[in-house]
């Protein structure tokens, strides 16, 4: 059994996490503050996500001793693939609800767009370290209270976003949507 020492060191834990952790978006931030626990958190429940749609594309997820790229995984075919991890979220709208301000951001299409669009632009800046890849990937995540799949699918999947083919692919993957059971996400085009 557990001393009362034990549990009041237990009890310091979890207070001081709830205290530093971010109150607004936060369904990724569950994992760890540390950043690269984080990542390859992120990116296995995307791969799960992906086998559930029976559109696995990756396997045997293990962290990169060097960003970009942030995680790597294993291909069907036995090579290597990069995946850069990114959260598309509005900054000052953390930044207020941290202060207590209890607001959020209401996304327009245009805007996610926008936002996706300058995502991929500073993405496509960074050089992989290692490799060579067989892919490289840019999964971008995101717990925005209104940005909901359902709404913003169809706007994002007829979007082409323009890109320098640095990204062999490119995702935008949603938290948990109690309504379709699963965190959605959706395949960017790009030209």
């Amino acid at each position: 059994m557990e001393s009362i020492k034990d549990l009041m060191r237990i009890k310091e834990k979890v207070t001081k996490y709830l205290s530093i952790r971010r109150k607004y978006a936060s369904f990724y931030d569950w994992f760890n503050r540390k950043k690269n626990i984080k990542e390859i958190g992120i990116t296995r429940i995307f791969m799960l996500e992906m086998e559930k749609r029976r559109e696995s594309i990756f396997h045997n997820l293990s962290e990169s001793n060097q960003d970009p790229p942030d995680v790597l995984a294993e291909s069907f075919t036995g090579n290597l693939i990069g995946i850069e991890v990114c959260e598309l979220v509005d900054e000052e709208t953390i930044r207020k609800f941290q202060k207590g301000n209890k607001v959020v951001k209401n996304w327009s299409k245009k805007e996610v767009i926008e936002k996706i669009q300058n995502i991929i632009n500073c993405k496509e800046s960074k050089v992989f370290f290692g490799g060579p890849y067989e892919k490289k990937i840019l999964l971008i995540h995101t717990d925005e209270p209104f940005l909901d799949f359902e709404i913003f699918e169809g706007a994002i999947s007829k979007q082409h976003f323009e890109t320098t083919n640095y990204f062999n692919e490119i995702f935008l993957f949603f938290s948990y949507s109690p309504k379709l059971g699963c965190c959605p996400y959706i395949k960017i085009k790009f030209s």
